[in-house]
């Protein structure tokens, strides 16, 4: 639509006039528009914003009304691309400001109810308006708020669109974490009862034997240990199983304090040494005389007490060996590095291949007669239940635990955790 002949010098002379009041008067009217949000019960989050995160793309809407103004007639037919921009980045920048929909459209009616004020506060400060202008004004910053308004609603709903399909995917992806949690609750508590009913196998038969009147003393004996060391066995399995479901439940908490984690690791393993003799295994402990750390104490110990009797348990040969260093990145660690049969090549963090691996090296004890040239009696099973309760409490300390391992080289497991705590 052409409103004026291009030869009215009079009107074009007036467009242009006004285009150079609405510039002057921006400065004015953006202030105004800011006092008139913060005191509308309808925008609750415009008076958080500073003046420049308030006006945003605002100056950028008044611009392309400008050069409409300018270019009329022969350019209010045309979409302004800078319009369109500025309208589409304003209704981001709202979104992302916490604005709902319904404020950011409350705040374009304020904006536009402002332009037309000063509008027609123009026209009538004229003595001689050519017709045409105001009409062609009126028209030209209603098709501007309308394409702003457009633009910025088509924004918002596009990251509505996109935060919604995002919010979808963390569900999915929290959903398969919990199913696979629960596969690998399921098979902790399969290895559990396995390694449970071998327990009580060996009381059971140990019992039995203690009732056979052909046997000796010596053999009773053996067979009173044999009772004995299953009853310990059992009451460990239990604990673990309790201290697993405190762990699952949520109910066991970090206690951070600042310590030194070298001698607790030491003593911890020169605690563990008869273990170790008792099967023909060495027990080396490795690392510096100090290492000042903030962390949890208790439940860095019994990760290392279940990463422990893991090792000695499989290692049949040579021994284990406890060390611990400082990392790069604020971080230390400590390493269990056993002479067992080993896990699949390569490195990979603690996963179902170690309950596997630990299901089918756990078999029920045979005390149908005991063997003198056997190694005593290894540490009880209940290993699945151990890596269990270290993934956990990894977990609750932020550490990252790793497998190295080659079959039959042994495997490392290394515990990486923070040495600085933000405060709980």
């Amino acid at each position: 639509m052409t409103t004026t002949k291009p030869g009215n010098p009079q009107a074009l002379e007036q467009m242009a006039n006004l285009a150079a009041h609405l510039k002057e008067w921006r400065p004015a009217m953006l202030d105004s528009l800011r006092v008139a949000a913060e005191n509308d019960r309808q925008l609750s989050q415009s008076s958080r914003l500073s003046r420049a995160a308030f006006y945003d793309h605002l100056p950028e809407v008044l611009d392309a009304l400008d050069r409409k103004l300018y270019a009329w007639p022969d350019a209010d037919e045309k979409r302004d691309q800078g319009e369109r921009e500025a309208g589409g980045q304003h209704g981001r920048h709202r979104w992302q400001q916490g604005y709902n929909l319904r404020e950011m459209m409350h705040e374009w009616g304020l904006f536009n109810a402002r332009l037309v004020e000063e509008l027609d506060h123009f026209a009538l400060q004229q003595a001689e308006l050519s017709p045409p202008v105001m009409p062609a004004a009126h028209l030209i910053a209603a098709r501007l708020f309308g394409e702003g308004i457009s633009e910025s609603v088509t924004q918002y709903q596009h990251l509505l669109q996109t935060e919604a399909a995002g919010r979808v995917a963390d569900m999915e992806q929290a959903l398969q974490q919990m199913q696979s949690d629960e596969t690998e609750r399921g098979q902790s508590l399969r290895i559990a009862s396995h390694d449970l009913r071998g327990s009580l196998a060996l009381v059971q038969g140990a019992a039995s034997m203690l009732q056979e009147p052909r046997l000796d003393d010596e053999g009773r004996r053996d067979m009173a240990r044999l009772v004995q060391s299953g009853v310990a066995t059992l009451n460990q399995m239990l604990t673990d199983l309790l201290n697993l479901a405190r762990l699952e439940a949520g109910q066991e908490k970090r206690e951070i304090v600042a310590f030194d984690v070298a001698p607790l690791l030491q003593s911890f393993c020169e605690s563990s040494q008869p273990m170790a003799k008792e099967r023909d295994l060495y027990l080396r402990a490795q690392g510096p005389d100090s290492l000042s750390v903030e962390g949890d104490p208790i439940k860095v110990q019994r990760i290392l007490q279940n990463l422990l009797l893991n090792a000695l348990k499989y290692s049949q040969h040579g021994g284990v060996t406890v060390s611990w260093q400082e990392c790069e990145n604020d971080q230390w660690s400590f390493c269990v590095r056993d002479t067992g049969p080993g896990l699949s090549e390569g490195a990979m963090p603690l996963s179902k291949e170690l309950m596997e691996a630990t299901d089918e090296a756990t078999e029920a004890p045979d005390t149908t007669a005991p063997d003198e040239n056997k190694k005593s009696a290894s540490p009880a099973g209940g290993e699945g239940i151990g890596l269990s309760i270290v993934r956990r409490l990894c977990a609750l300390l932020e550490a990252t635990l790793q497998v190295e391992s080659n079959a039959g080289e042994g495997s490392i497991f290394r515990v990486i955790l923070p040495r600085r705590y933000e405060s709980d």
